[in-house]
């Protein structure tokens, strides 16, 4: 008796150490199990009571007390199941079962007084006297409802067991195994009739087991099991050392070391690293990283092979670790994104910062060789792609990429700075303007089926001072193109001072150009158009800017600048709202006088022509043909269907359309079929040598015969002489404008000189 009740006493230090340890789990499982360990120690604490009872009555009652626990019990059991199995959503019925719980509580403890369950007899045995428990007519009662949760319990973890995978088999089976002995042994002492309750040990027990399987030894075997299967089927070669040899290589790692079965056991790290990865050097590091490349595949991999030493809590070797990564795809990746960081997408040719860079460290590491930075653009580049769509303009592109491929010299560094930019560096002795016309040649014929002329055109700037930055130095050879863009005979320009200078020049003008609007620096002057008797009929408005500070500035000056800029819209503009300002005077003053305003291929283009018009002429209440247009030939012969039926609208409307500059340039006189102007004023310099050139002469009087032929009235410009004035008469010239009768002049002056060249002719 007395071991019986030492033993009860180390089952409940047991329960109650348990209990503690439980405590530190924070998860419903953990919870489950901390409470039926309380109830398997309270259940151990009314054994012990039991047994050193000498009450009938108080031996009832334990007993009475001893069954409510197994009732408790068992639902606390049934609750761990679901939680444990995963069927939390079956909790609220199970609850359903707690009711039964309740009657039989109050039934059992009806029993004290009435004894129609249980009564207890006092035994005498060789362990001592105790009360023994006696089963009476209605205990089924209590065994029925004990029971019923003991085989809900079973049958879900039955079911559990059935439907998991295999793995998780082992997780459930102890569980089903331990409540099967626990039901067994009090099956046994209860029915049986065993002098002591040995079954407390069985409870005591069953809470070990379940905190030892459900918490640790089931969770941590299942984590080992899953860790091998996972790192069996990793992508990542995996192989396991313990102090010596090699005890786990997964699969990933026999296929990148092309071995099969366990052909890596009992092999140390050092031989498998020499053996199968090549590696001569550093195998003895207790860590350590290298790369490998696989040479011998189709194509070749690349790995990153790691050891790790593995150590204990007590900081002793317990083995090692040796991980293979296949980086192939994450090299290519690495390769195509400094790719595209260093290349332009549309020509694959270097971008505008990996120039730089690769032509900085070009020019720091070769400082005794001499080099060039050669520049391309392209003349108006951007209309390209207005007029005739992005896949023309990326096309002429793309053939500028490949044209430089094909003839640079492999020496060359070469790229894409922006849109038709594009950048060369290039020794000096390889530099051959030759093969740059070739390639602009090869660039201007790219589509001929459109009737834009493309012009390539480069700038070359000889590397002086190789401190000065690369962009500097491309913007330098950029800079330089600009004085031929316009000479379709040239096509290689080289930067000096002097073109530095006048490119600052260019610049100066170009910002001061807005303030020259704004404060009315820009002005107008006008240039009398007569007849031949000095009648004064009209004005040609010519823009004139009157600089506060270097006064006046020729128009030789600025005008080609603006033009190669796109900025001779702006001025074009300007000057045209200020015509229409003069004019709108003289209708009020009641001069019957007209104003001539030239308009030019990029207004044509870069403005709505007619809408600017018609709405100025609404605006200052001028009649359409007091404001006439002058066109030139150039911009005529360059789009003939746009500019005809931009002149047809306004015609319509009542505005007169003179061509300009008619015989200075090279064009076809398809141009006078095509094209029905009101108006063609032909330039003196087309017979610079008229008194000397018979021919010249022979020519210009068929022009003005062909011109009145048409229906034309003819204005001659750059009359300077009385015999070029009598010759035109002579011809049946309409109307002559020149310095013969007057310079270009303000408006005041202009006005002032209308009688006086009367009297003067």
């Amino acid at each position: 008796m007395a071991f019986f009740v030492g033993s009860l006493v180390i089952v409940e230090v047991i329960l109650i150490l348990q209990l503690i340890a439980a405590r530190r789990i924070k998860t419903e499982i953990s919870k489950s199990i901390q409470q039926m360990i309380i109830v398997g120690a309270e259940i151990t604490l009314v054994v012990f009571l039991q047994t050193i009872c000498t009450d009938e009555i108080l031996s009832r009652a334990l007993f009475g007390l001893y069954f409510c626990s197994t009732d408790w019990l068992m639902f606390i059991v049934g609750k761990f199941i679901l939680l444990y199995t995963n069927n939390e959503r079956y909790l609220r019925r199970f609850y359903y079962s707690f009711p039964l719980l309740i009657f039989d509580i109050f039934f059992l403890g009806l029993n004290i007084e009435h004894q129609f369950a249980f009564s207890v007899v006092k035994t005498d045995t060789l362990m001592g006297e105790f009360y023994k428990f006696v089963p009476g007519p209605l205990f089924q009662v209590h065994g029925v409802i004990i029971y019923c949760l003991v085989a809900f319990s079973l049958i879900v973890l039955a079911v559990k067991i059935v439907k998991a995978p295999f793995i998780y088999k082992k997780k459930f089976y102890f569980v089903f195994a331990v409540i099967m002995v626990i039901v067994g042994l009090n099956a046994v002492i209860m029915f049986v009739g065993d002098t002591l309750d040995f079954s407390v040990y069985g409870y005591a027990g069953g809470a070990l087991l379940f905190y030892y399987f459900a918490l640790n030894y089931i969770p941590g075997e299942l984590i080992n099991q899953t860790i091998s299967a996972v790192s069996r089927e990793a992508r990542e070669g995996i192989i396991i050392f313990d102090e010596e040899v090699c005890t786990f290589a997964n699969n990933a790692a026999m296929t990148f070391l092309k071995v099969e079965g366990d052909v890596l056991l009992g092999k140390s790290k050092e031989e498998i690293i020499k053996n199968y990865l090549d590696k001569e050097s550093g195998i003895t590091e207790d860590d350590m990283e290298f790369n490998y490349t696989d040479s011998d595949s189709s194509e070749p991999k690349y790995y990153k092979v790691s050891y790790h030493t593995l150590y204990d809590a007590k900081g002793e070797h317990i083995g090692g670790s040796l991980t293979i990564y296949d980086k192939t795809d994450e090299d290519k990746e690495l390769r195509e994104q400094i790719y595209l960081a260093t290349h332009d997408t549309m020509t694959a040719l270097y971008n505008r910062e990996h120039f730089f860079t690769r032509a900085e460290e070009v020019l720091a590491n070769d400082p005794d060789t001499k080099y060039v930075i050669i520049a391309s653009d392209i003349t108006r580049f951007r209309l390209v792609s207005d007029l005739f769509g992005e896949e023309l303009a990326d096309r002429v592109i793309i053939k500028i990429s490949e044209e430089l491929r094909n003839a640079l010299p492999k020496e060359a560094i070469y790229g894409r700075l922006y849109s038709d930019r594009f950048a060369i560096l290039l020794p000096k002795r390889l530099h051959d303007e030759k093969m740059l016309i070739s390639i602009a040649d090869s660039v201007n014929r790219v589509d001929k089926q459109y009737a834009y002329t493309i012009k390539m055109c480069f700038g070359v700037y000889e590397v002086v001072d190789r401190d000065l930055p690369v962009n500097v130095m491309c913007d330098r050879a950029l800079g330089c193109i600009t004085s031929i863009k316009e000479d379709y005979r040239k096509y290689v320009a080289y930067y000096s001072e002097e073109s530095l200078e006048s490119l600052k020049r260019e610049q100066e003008i170009i910002s001061e150009l807005d303030d020259a609007l704004e404060n009315g620096d820009m002005t107008v002057f006008l240039q009398p158009i007569v007849k031949y008797d000095g009648t004064v009929v009209g004005a040609e408005a010519l823009a004139r800017w009157i600089h506060p500070v270097r006064g006046l500035i020729s128009p030789g000056v600025f005008i080609p600048i603006f033009e190669k800029r796109n900025l001779i819209v702006k001025v074009d503009v300007y000057v045209w709202e200020l015509a229409c300002k003069i004019l709108n005077r003289w209708v009020r003053e009641g001069k019957d006088w007209f104003v001539s305003v030239n308009i030019s291929t990029k207004d044509i283009y870069f403005v709505d022509v007619f809408d600017v018009f018609t709405r100025l002429v609404s605006k200052y209440s001028i009649p359409p043909e007091k404001l006439r247009i002058e066109i030139t030939e150039s911009a005529v012969a360059q789009d003939v269907k746009t500019v005809t039926e931009l002149i047809t609208r306004l015609q319509r409307i009542g505005f007169v359309v003179e061509i300009d500059d008619f015989g200075s340039g090279y064009s076809s006189l398809n141009m006078l079929k095509d094209f029905t102007a009101d108006v063609l004023k032909i330039d003196m310099k087309f017979l610079s040598n008229a008194d000397e050139d018979k021919r010249s002469k022979e020519i210009l009087r068929s022009v003005i015969s062909l011109a009145k032929n048409l229906g034309m009235v003819v204005i001659t410009e750059g009359v300077e002489t009385r015999e070029q004035a009598d010759f035109l008469e002579e011809h049946h010239c309409d109307l002559y404008q020149g310095y013969y009768y007057s310079k270009p002049v303000p408006e005041a002056e202009f006005i002032q000189k209308v009688d006086e060249i009367k009297n003067t002719i």
